[in-house]
């Protein structure tokens, strides 16, 4: 059976210590390049299905549009899938993979193959998730966030309570330089004293690492309030 309809291309994990992280992409064919980390504490999932050990559960020939990838351990994993499309699915095996080389994948240019035109280049995702939620009396910030999936954001900050003696709060969405640990204020909203909800939008998102800043002050503070996110990948 003709198999010149099959289309392969590499996609790398960076998967930061008991975390999970996920990427929209449609294929039918997933096998393991490379990792590094404690592959028995590395699990996938297809579709938000359930988690499966990755060596147990690869290589694989299943049809799906998102694929997640789980670290259970306490340091960062870095795997290297090679993943499959092809208009009839069931058609790759493992075979086929030790056929092609790594390095032939990466240097396979798009229009070179027959089956440039069905990739949807243009696929853009939308996802809803929390940057932060909880009440604070004194400054801090969060933990960092993995955005690398995403190119922009539009980003609502809502104060649902203030108590306090003349309370001042502070919220700054920052990006890190992940090579040297410095943070850039990217949005913000400061000198806030009341429930109110103030809205962002982050056109082009460089950083690859968020979080969520606040400076609080005034005698005896406290605010409760929210950050929320949509995505697009």
């Amino acid at each position: 059976m003709s198999r010149t309809q099959v289309a392969y291309y590499t996609k790398a994990f960076t998967i930061p210590p008991n975390s999970t992280v996920s990427e929209y992409m449609v294929g039918d064919f997933v096998d393991i390049i490379s990792f590094t980390g404690d592959i028995t504490k590395i699990y996938i999932s297809f579709n938000d299905g359930e988690f499966v050990e990755i060596d147990r559960a690869l290589p694989c020939t299943t049809l799906f549009t998102k694929i997640s990838l789980m670290n259970a351990s306490s340091s960062e994993a870095k795997v290297i899938l090679l993943v499959g499309r092809e208009y009839f699915k069931g058609l790759v095996t493992r075979s086929d993979v030790v056929i092609m080389s790594s390095k032939a994948i990466l240097e396979t240019k798009l229009v070179d193959t027959t089956i440039a035109l069905p990739i949807d280049i243009q696929y853009r995702r939308k996802e809803a998730f929390t940057l932060y939620s909880g009440t604070v009396t004194a400054s801090g910030n969060s933990a960092d966030i993995d955005v690398s999936n995403y190119s922009g954001m539009e980003i609502q900050l809502k104060i649902t309570g203030v108590s306090g003696t003349n309370p001042s709060l502070s919220v700054y969405i920052e990006g890190k330089f992940d090579t040297v640990g410095d943070y850039k204020p990217l949005v913000w909203e400061e000198g806030i004293s009341a429930v109110n909800i103030w809205r962002f939008t982050i056109t082009q998102l460089i950083f690859k690492t968020i979080r969520v800043r606040w400076v609080v002050s005034g005698t005896s503070p406290s605010f409760t309030f929210r950050v929320d996110a949509v995505a697009i990948v």
